[in-house]
């Protein structure tokens, strides 16, 4: 149990883009996510975005769906 634990402490991070570089992956990754549940009503494009254990839970009414085809089949 010690040595896994020295193994991963020893191996090494994935390193992640430059700031900028990540910010415009995230952004577009966002946008392309909004875009498919609630602008552009595409699911196919949301169902190849979302996990297939993705919940979605509204600030108000709590959970609105439980997984990815319970949420596509709600657009």
């Amino acid at each position: 149990m010690i040595i896994a634990a020295l193994l991963a402490a020893a191996a090494p991070a994935a390193a992640l883009p430059p700031a900028p570089e990540l910010e415009r992956a995230i952004a577009a990754a966002d946008a392309r996510l909004f875009h498919a549940g609630f602008e552009g009503c595409a699911p196919e494009t949301l169902a190849e975005v979302l996990a297939p254990d993705f919940a979605m839970y509204h600030d108000q009414g709590g959970k609105v769906a439980g997984s990815r085809d319970a949420f596509v089949a709600m657009i």
